[in-house]
């Protein structure tokens, strides 16, 4: 954390907001320059307006991305499965919680070959995070975690996942550990490398509709991890783990709740990156159709889930995956790829480009720099840092 003072919350949100605001704009220009050059996916979108060249960089740094967030879930997974298994009484290490999982319950899902059964559990997982939001507000104001009030549950919790709070609040945010939280964010906005297929398969899609749909999404989702950062922070302050979850006592029921819904969700979410993962793997490998036999696709499902559960079991801090990841994939993703191929388009143009369409492409080159400072800044002090 780059502050342990409530006051840190000021700046925390507005960065939150700023760079939903600036996600949101990057994620509304590819759907743009999928309508300019009549391409359907995010890979077409380059290869008209970049060429050839490049290409197969572009599906490696996405097919990455999609795998950081399989990593953060996994991730996720180990350390809630092991909460509510410890809850229930029975000790278990976070190792052998995420095996299980792995085993008996990614696995089949990830050699499903239906996955639409799957599409229902997305609501699911709205649920999950605004139930987990509401239970983090009642104890941010409750005091059960509060030490001047003798918090109910501090007794459970160890001493490094404790409220820590002292005097370095707003100028913090002066600090490049800042940075940070803004790295953090890459990974909390990221959908752009399906911003294409979002645009073409909204109803009536025209661009004024399409940015419409995605500012209201942005927007709630802005608010959504503003008001959960609030009450993390004011809970626990400084302290505040990157999986927020894990501060809260085994014992504390809402918190249980919380993490059954969110172990739910995830657990049958992941196999729809997943599978985008494995697919990117085999377009990388140019692996022919008629070698991609059903159990060759099962040995490689195996390989790929295998390597996901060994890193997970080796990363423990969330926050840090997060940040080094996004600082340095999302970066890429988010601001240098859609920067590049706007400017592109814009110089295929040729005398046909209007000024609006120039000065628009120098915005977008420009904004592109600042994401490059921001992510290589963020990803040394993660790095770098104790």
């Amino acid at each position: 954390a780059y502050a342990n003072s409530p006051s840190a919350l000021v700046p925390a949100s507005f960065i939150t907001l700023l760079m939903g605001a600036i996600f949101a704009y990057y994620f509304l220009l590819m759907g743009r320059i999928c309508k300019m050059t009549y391409t359907t996916t995010y890979r077409e979108a380059w290869d008209i307006t970049m060429g050839k060249k490049g290409s197969s960089l572009v599906v490696l740094t996405t097919v990455m991305m999609a795998g950081l967030g399989n990593l953060a879930y996994s991730m996720i997974l180990a350390d809630t499965s092991r909460s509510l298994i410890m809850a229930a009484g029975i000790g278990i290490t976070r190792t052998g919680s995420l095996l299980l999982v792995t085993v008996f319950a990614l696995l089949p899902l990830c050699l499903a070959k239906n996955l639409s059964v799957l599409a229902p559990f997305s609501l699911v997982g709205m649920g999950a995070m605004v139930f987990t939001l509401i239970a983090m507000g009642i104890r941010c104001f409750d005091g059960s975690y509060d030490s001047t009030k003798s918090g109910k549950f501090l007794k459970d919790i160890p001493d490094d996942l404790k409220p820590s709070f002292g005097e370095l609040g707003a100028v913090g945010a002066l600090s490049p550990n800042a940075l940070l939280l803004v790295c953090m964010t890459f990974q909390a906005f990221f959908a752009h490398y399906n911003a294409p297929r979002y645009y073409m398969e909204l109803k009536d899609n025209t661009v004024q509709r399409f940015s419409k749909v995605v500012g209201t999404s942005f927007g709630i989702s802005a608010t959504f991890y503003v008001l959960m950062t609030v009450f993390g922070f004011l809970t626990f302050g400084s302290y505040s783990d990157g999986f927020i979850l894990n501060n809260y006592s085994t014992n504390d029921p809402l918190a249980s709740i919380s993490r059954a819904a969110i172990f739910v969700a995830i657990l049958f979410t992941f196999p729809l990156p997943f599978i985008g993962v494995r697919d990117g793997i085999l377009d990388i490998l140019m692996v022919p159709p008629a070698q991609q036999t059903p159990t060759f696709i099962n040995i490689l499902t195996v390989v790929i889930l295998a390597t996901f559960t060994v890193m997970a079991l080796h990363f423990h801090d969330l926050g840090m995956v997060n940040a080094v990841g996004g600082g340095s994939l999302g970066t890429l993703v988010v601001f240098v790829f859609p920067a590049l191929m706007f400017r592109g388009y814009v110089k295929n143009l040729g005398h046909d480009a209007s000024q609006f369409q120039k000065r628009e492409s120098a915005f977008s080159l420009g904004l592109m720099c600042l994401g490059i400072v921001m992510g290589s800044i963020g990803v040394w002090v993660a790095v770098s840092g104790p």
